[in-house]
């Protein structure tokens, strides 16, 4: 979908090919395998991956030198936000720097454990940084 929505605005891309694989593929080498030799097959200028932060990073890491592209982009939901399948949050929200927090209210259940849970630690650092308690 996100494919066709795309190609719909960006007229003069040449999106080359796509893929969606199943959950948990990270674990099947075989899929893992598969999905190298497609991208390798058509050699993009940009590779471009969504799956989620931060799988899309440690899976680029973790094959880099298995592939063959010219720079890869790790965006998310950045591709639904492009392809119009996911609502962008309204200006006053990106503005506050609370884009985070919009899409937690709009997928809660698929959101809530990744960042309330596992970024806890995340949101600790920025909020010493913000407030000048500790230096990195």
């Amino acid at each position: 979908m996100a494919k066709v929505e795309l190609g719909k605005k960006f007229v003069d891309v040449n999106i080359v090919g796509n893929y969606s694989p199943s959950i948990g593929f990270e674990n099947n080498l075989k899929e893992v395998k598969e999905i190298i030799e497609k991208i390798n097959l058509y050699d993009p200028d940009v590779l471009i991956i969504g799956l989620g932060s931060p799988k899309q990073e440690k899976w680029i890491y973790k094959n880099k030198d298995k592939l063959k592209f010219g720079i890869a982009m790790c965006l998310g939901a950045t591709i639904d936000f492009a392809a119009g399948i996911k609502k962008m949050p309204p200006e006053f929200i990106k503005n506050l720097g609370l884009g985070w927090l919009w899409r937690l209210i709009s997928e809660p259940k698929r959101l809530w454990k990744r960042y309330l849970i596992k970024d806890i630690k995340f949101f600790w650092y920025i909020f010493q940084q913000k407030f000048n308690l500790k230096e990195f």
